[in-house]
């Protein structure tokens, strides 16, 4: 098994971003790069320098379908999600490249192996009313809040008094409570809020959303080509848009002590 730097993983997701893209092209999905990936398309045409991974987004019904058809027998790339894996651990997707392993720090008490990879997330359609939707984002918070405390490891090294009495506490009451399961309930809850005729969007299977990142159904109605990377994408026309709301003036550079990548992993090649 070889370790890979960041340069070769870099490689290796632009690849599979390439052939996710090709897939879309082909059968008709609309999708857009999203999160820092969009962020950087803009602000640096490619990786933004400090980050290490490649998020996209769907509306849900596209969503669905790539989910359900992405997949091939004898390709080196898969797609994972809790609609084809019942194991998978999170409300997203990944594709994967086979025959590569990333070790994902955050989710070290998680006992999933999956390859190098980058995220796909559905758009889901919302509640408008002013008492429904806070209870919704009020009951997706406390699910991602939970799935944190399953999915952190106590930390012996951290010298906060507190954390690691507190967070060995909620993991036990929390045992009886397998982490698939409350993934599969925050999967279906929020795939269920599709049937409503609200206008509003929200990538409800984001752990850290914020209730503020609301976005109109139509986000979706045009899209423009922007270059990433040497290759061109589709994002959606109205980024700016987007970006304003997910990072505020995101036209200006971060302090350089937080420009950092909040991902911490080890690669390999297993094959």
């Amino acid at each position: 098994m070889k370790e890979l730097n960041l340069d070769e993983v870099k490689v290796i997701q632009l690849e599979i971003l390439s052939k996710v893209a090709e897939f879309c092209e082909e059968e008709g999905i609309s999708y857009s790069l999203s999160f820092g990936t969009l962020l950087g398309a803009v602000r640096h045409q490619g990786y933004i320098p400090w980050d290490d991974d490649i998020d996209i987004m769907m509306l849900r019904k596209d969503y669905d379908f790539f989910v359900r058809n992405f997949n091939c027998p004898g390709s080196v790339l898969q797609v994972k999600s809790v609609l084809n894996d019942s194991s998978f651990p999170l409300a997203f997707s990944k594709v994967e490249k086979l025959g590569t392993k990333m070790v994902e720090a955050e989710f070290s008490d998680i006992d999933y192996e999956i390859g190098i990879n980058i995220d796909i997330f559905p758009l889901d359609i919302i509640p408008e009313g002013t008492v429904s939707f806070p209870l919704y984002f009020l009951s997706i918070k406390a699910m991602h809040k939970i799935l944190f405390i399953k999915s952190i490891r106590v930390d012996l090294e951290n010298k906060n008094i507190w954390r690691n009495p507190v967070l060995i506490l909620l993991k036990t009451i929390l045992t009886w409570l397998p982490y698939r399961i409350i993934t599969q309930i925050l999967h279906r809850f929020i795939s269920r809020s599709n049937s409503l005729g609200s206008n509003k969007v929200m990538i409800s299977s984001f752990p850290s959303v914020k209730m503020s990142e609301i976005f109109p159904r139509d986000i979706f109605t045009e899209l423009i080509e922007m270059p990433f990377e040497g290759k061109k994408y589709k994002v959606i026309k109205e980024f700016q848009s987007y970006l304003t709301t997910q990072y505020g003036d995101y036209t200006e550079l971060p302090p350089i002590e937080k420009r950092v990548s909040h991902h911490k992993f080890k690669a390999y090649i297993i094959s």
